[in-house]
């Protein structure tokens, strides 16, 4: 897919997911308020736990699950593993209003105009390596299965597949985020490595379509190369990573190059996660994207392939955190806009 098909604005703010917020409806009129381009479905870890991303997801297999004493994620009970496999092949697939009322809030929103001012519409979903290593057999992540595999591979397709169908009914694009923090856990440089990240790039294209960007996204630092460098080699459509902490290492990476060089994007984290955002500079913030640019590529190609995004995190601040975040984001993406329009001159 030309990805080059779905125009955005150059700097286009974002969010990752979660916002800070007990009300659903109140969590989709911030985004509306300060995310009217993009605008994207609101997770709510504070309303309840249930709102979790991981836990989002598992509605189908959770009688079928017990919490992991002494560690973290869900343990399959005892003989129940082969029903839990055919659950994630052919159970209906739908986000449930108890564990994701946000998203029902934004849909309800969004068919009644609420985002007329959009160019796309934001999702997102945990993608299978998280899920994967979050469920567990005797102790064994349900990712080291190949038939485990297979079955979290197909979830994931038919639940991300139900979440475009739901935000794409205003015919506007659908931008669909995949989370994948345990992609830090990937191992480099050998077979299991290299199957997995193929299961993710298999998801990643079945998703793919002239409608449709599918993002990646990734908070971790990976403990054996830069987060771009996997990212890079499971071709999304758009590469979101913490750019706050690892921004000069994205652009050591040759393989960023390589990404940026084909058309698609990157979703900048450069807006940190903090309680206390007021000493943050956003000329400082422009400074290192600037810096992160390619010497290859012209800076406003750049600009055109960027969005900004805050790290991960803001479902756990203060609201105000979150009103900062925004701000911040926003005179962030007035900088590159100018970029991309050749209004600043170097």
């Amino acid at each position: 897919m030309d990805t080059q098909d779905i125009t955005l604005p150059p700097g286009a703010v974002t969010g990752i997911g979660s916002l800070p917020f007990r009300d659903a409806h109140v969590a989709v009129e911030f985004v509306a308020q300060h995310c009217p381009h993009i605008p994207f479905w609101p997770e709510l870890p504070q309303r309840t736990t249930d709102e979790r991303s991981i836990e989002q997801v598992c509605v189908p297999i959770a009688d079928l699950l017990r919490a992991r004493s002494g560690g973290f994620g869900y343990e399959i009970l005892d003989g129940c593993l082969p029903t839990l496999l055919e659950r994630l092949v052919q159970t209906p697939v739908y986000l449930d209003p108890t564990h994701s009322a946000g998203f029902f809030a934004f849909t309800e929103a969004l068919l009644a105009g609420r985002f007329r001012h959009a160019v796309a519409i934001k999702g997102q979903l945990v993608g299978p390596l998280t899920l994967g290593w979050h469920i567990y057999h005797q102790d064994t992540p349900l990712i080291a299965h190949p038939a485990g595999r297979e079955a979290l591979q197909q979830y994931i397709i038919r639940l991300a597949q139900w979440q475009i169908e739901q935000l794409a009914q205003t015919g506007k694009p659908v931008l669909l985020f995949l989370d994948e923090p345990c992609l830090a856990l990937v191992p480099p440089e050998n077979t299991s490595g290299t199957t997995l990240i193929a299961m993710l790039q298999e998801v990643v294209a079945a998703l793919q379509s002239p409608k449709v960007l599918v993002g990646v996204h990734t908070c971790a630092t990976l403990p054996h190369g830069t987060p771009s460098t996997a990212l890079c080699h499971v071709q999304p459509d758009i590469l979101s990573f913490d750019a706050h902490q690892d921004i000069e290492a994205f652009a050591a990476d040759p393989t960023t190059k390589d990404f940026l060089h084909t058309g698609r994007r990157v979703a900048f984290g450069l807006v940190p996660t903090w309680s206390q955002l007021d000493q943050v500079d956003v000329n400082a913030l422009f400074l290192r994207w600037l810096v992160a640019a390619p010497d290859t590529l012209p800076i406003e190609v750049l600009a055109r392939q960027t969005l900004i995004t805050a790290t991960c995190g803001l479902g756990l601040l203060p609201e105000r955190a979150a009103t900062e975040s925004f701000r911040l984001a926003h005179q962030l993406a007035e900088h590159i806009a100018q970029v991309a329009a050749r209004t600043v001159s170097f």
